[in-house]
């Protein structure tokens, strides 16, 4: 198996099953994935828009598109911070409350499953090796060792 040592290709190839899943899963309610991923990232008192986008791994076009659309829906409102008139905060509305309650009990199934057939010290390893892995790419230029014209 060629792609056996490829962590990137794991990574990616996982994430992309997750992903199928949960959008099979989002599409049954309407919704998306992206904006499952949304509602759960939205605090109770607030959560500044423009930290939406990094979070979800979103360009600022599509952020700003994704919530236009759940204003739309009533799913969500925007309100200027009190403190900082410059920030616009996103608060969930009781609809949105129930949407985020829908995605919440997915993603707890999902990772009770995975509980079930993972067992707990390689459960608990996996975080840790994701942590270094994050942690390395935030901290490191990786590529940087490599020439380009080579």
């Amino acid at each position: 198996m060629e792609n056996f040592g490829r962590l990137d290709y794991w990574l990616k190839n996982t994430w992309l099953k997750v992903a199928r899943l949960y959008n099979q899963e989002a599409q049954k309610k309407g919704i998306t994935l992206t904006i499952a991923q949304l509602l759960l990232s939205v605090d109770k008192e607030g959560t500044p828009s423009s930290l939406l986008g990094p979070m979800l791994g979103m360009e600022a076009s599509s952020i700003t598109r994704t919530i236009k659309s759940l204003v739309d829906k009533k799913w969500i409102v925007k309100k200027n911070d009190k403190y900082d008139g410059r920030v616009t905060l996103i608060f969930l509305t009781d609809l949105g409350v129930e949407k985020r309650r829908e995605a919440k009990l997915k993603v707890e199934v999902f990772n009770q499953e995975m509980k079930k057939v993972i067992p707990e010290d390689m459960y608990n390893d996996f975080f840790e090796v994701i942590k270094i892995i994050n942690n390395h790419i935030d901290n490191n230029n990786i590529f940087n060792t490599i020439n380009d014209d080579e």
